[in-house]
């Protein structure tokens, strides 16, 4: 199903918060422009619990929770799937069935624009190098048949990226990017599990 007219971008993440780190802001900022669907390989249930009353068997849901109230914080309308494969364990997930999972949503929406994790998995984690690696095999076989419009870009932090980054996808000035900071920082206030918010006068 192809989402509206807007650009159509898929993000591909290994865990629920993902997305805000790496692109909230510049999708706040270009919210009007696209349309978002986002991929969570996982539900981040192996994650550290920080809030009271949450055991482990629930922080799976609470996370895909806190992910949705992440995106109405941005003013984000995200088609949003979740994979569900085991959080920490994404690399002993057979790999070609998790590539058709990622290949078959990109067929569906036909995104102009991919966005995954770098080789490195922007913070070493293996889940994420995982969710790259198979979003890159995933995008060239639906590539080679025309089903993706555009390029992947990668959001690796450290070395060379092959892929150009997304920075053209948020407008310059100090000011614009200050307002997605804010934005952004709104949304993490939304995954109480994972973030320990002090208040300073």
């Amino acid at each position: 199903m192809v989402r509206g007219s807007g650009i159509r971008l898929v993000g591909v993440f290994a865990h629920p918060d993902d997305d805000v780190y790496s692109i909230g802001g510049s999708l706040a900022l270009e919210r009007d422009a696209l349309d978002v669907t986002l991929v969570f390989c996982t539900s981040g249930d192996a994650g550290p619990i920080w809030i009271d009353g949450v055991e482990r068997g629930e922080l799976g849901p609470v996370r895909e929770r806190e992910q949705a109230a992440s995106m109405a914080a941005l003013g984000i309308d995200a088609d949003v799937r979740f994979l569900r494969h085991p959080d920490y364990h994404l690399p002993e997930v057979p790999f070609h069935g998790l590539v058709a999972q990622i290949e078959a949503v990109l067929r569906e929406v036909r995104p102009h624009l991919v966005v995954t994790f770098g080789p490195d998995g922007w913070s070493g984690h293996h889940d994420h190098a995982r969710a790259g690696e198979a979003t890159d095999a995933a995008f060239e076989r639906a590539r080679a048949d025309g089903d993706v419009a555009a390029r992947c870009c990668t959001s690796a932090r450290r070395g060379p990226s092959r892929i150009a980054s997304t920075r053209s996808c948020v407008p310059p000035g100090a000011r614009t990017v200050r307002r997605a900071a804010c934005w952004r920082s709104e949304a993490f206030r939304k995954r109480t599990s994972r973030s320990r918010w002090t208040r300073v006068p």
